[in-house]
């Protein structure tokens, strides 16, 4: 692939930085998400602890 085009010389690379953004929204996102299911299982499963993963 060409760096640039031959007609007007536009980058085909993305500037430094350019995904930057993108991870900090990726990662709102995950945290909401982790959240929100953590959240829906302590509410469906209250008595449900760590101890029974971990002797079953």
């Amino acid at each position: 692939m060409h760096p640039a085009c031959p007609v007007c010389q536009l980058s085909f690379e993305p500037e430094p930085g350019f995904y930057f953004g993108a991870m900090f929204v990726s990662y709102a996102i995950n945290t909401l998400q982790f959240f929100f299911a953590w959240g829906l299982l302590v509410y469906l499963y209250p008595s449900y602890t760590l101890v029974h993963l971990l002797t079953d």
